[in-house]
C-alpha cells in the first residue's frame, strides 16, 4: 500500500471488501455505498472481526459529513447481524484497518442532503432532519 492515496468511496470499498480478518471502521459518517460495502461485510461477521464506530449527532448529516440513507442501511444490516454500531460523539477523523492495511483522512463534507429544505420531517429549511441520528450503544 501507498503512503499517500487519494481516499474516496472506492478506496475505502476496496479496502472493506479485501479484508480477510479485521475491519475497523472509524468515522463521523459515511455513503450509502460505503455503507452497503460494509453492510455485506457484516453479513460474513464469522469469519471477520468487524468495528463501526460513527459520530451519533445529527450535525453530521447537516454538515454533510454522513447520509440518512447509509445509516438506515447499515443500522438495518447491523441489527439483522446482530451487530453493533459502535458511537463516539464529535469524531471528526476518518480511519479504517482492513487486515494489516490502515487509511486515515480527514473526512470532507459534502453537499448536505439532510438539510434540504424538502426533507420528509417538514422541519425549516436549514434544519437538521432527526432521522440522521442513531441510537447509540455503549462500547463493549
Amino acid at each position: 500500500m501507498k503512503t499517500f492515496v487519494p481516499v474516496d468511496d472506492a478506496a475505502l470499498i476496496s479496502l472493506v471488501l479485501a479484508a480477510t480478518k479485521r475491519i475497523v471502521f472509524i468515522a463521523p459518517g459515511l455513503t450509502l455505498v460505503v455503507a452497503q460495502a460494509l453492510g455485506q461485510r457484516i453479513k460474513e461477521m464469522d469469519e471477520l472481526d468487524i468495528t463501526v464506530v460513527l459520530d451519533p449527532d445529527e450535525e453530521v448529516c447537516r454538515i454533510g459529513y454522513g447520509e440518512l440513507a447509509a445509516l438506515e442501511v447499515l443500522q438495518k444490516l447491523a441489527g439483522d447481524e446482530g451487530c453493533s454500531l459502535r458511537s463516539q460523539p464529535g469524531l471528526r477523523v476518518g480511519v479504517l484497518l482492513s487486515d494489516d492495511n490502515t487509511m486515515v483522512w480527514s473526512p470532507t463534507p459534502r453537499s448536505p442532503a439532510c438539510a434540504s429544505p424538502a426533507n420528509s420531517t417538514g422541519s425549516s429549511p436549514g434544519e437538521a432532519d432527526p432521522r440522521c441520528a442513531f441510537p447509540t450503544t455503549a462500547p463493549s
